[in-house]
């Protein structure tokens, strides 16, 4: 497997995995992605301008989306929405902060608006949102989520449907 970009229409390779990778979430010059190694799933930080990885964290515990957000990453894991703080040369103290959970939820997906601070994450049923502490349900459609340029997407493969949202 490998890292690749696209640029100008083509795929340029940018580094080999020696892991098999399960997530992968970029953002400006950095990239995070989950690999699984020896049964442990490791979080590795790629940056772009140093060309190198860093080992942010390995667990054991099943993660099923990652977002990268300024400051860290945002996992989902079970029923539960985390962010990592990180700075750039490893994690602060007190790195993984739990910002919220949806009690018996299989949460699936995430993403977070930079600017807001306002995180949305998925079940296969629900989309919800977080911000200021507490937790809404902002669609009764769960699925798959993306957000870019003010806009939260929301696309379910299963019923063949796409929804935007315009923050």
């Amino acid at each position: 497997q490998s890292l690749d970009t696209v640029f100008a229409g083509k795929l340029i390779p940018v580094t080999s995995l020696s892991d098999r990778a399960l997530l992968l979430s970029a953002r400006n010059e950095e990239a995070h992605l989950l690999v699984e190694a020896g049964g442990l799933r490791k979080l590795l930080r790629y940056s772009f301008a140093r060309k190198s990885f860093t080992t942010v964290m390995e667990t054991a515990d099943p993660i099923a989306a990652i977002d990268v957000v300024p400051g860290g990453c945002l996992l989902v894991s079970s029923d539960s929405v985390f962010k990592l703080f990180e700075t750039e040369d490893g994690l602060e103290e007190g790195a993984l902060l739990r910002l919220c959970s949806v009690e018996g939820a299989a949460l699936r997906s995430v993403a977070a608006d930079p600017e807001s601070e306002a995180v949305y994450f998925s079940d296969s049923d629900l989309t919800y949102a977080w911000a200021g502490g507490k937790v809404v349900i902002l669609l009764p459609m769960g699925g798959d989520l993306a957000y870019r340029d003010g806009m939260l997407m929301v696309s379910h493969p299963k019923l063949g449907q796409l929804v935007a949202i315009h923050s």
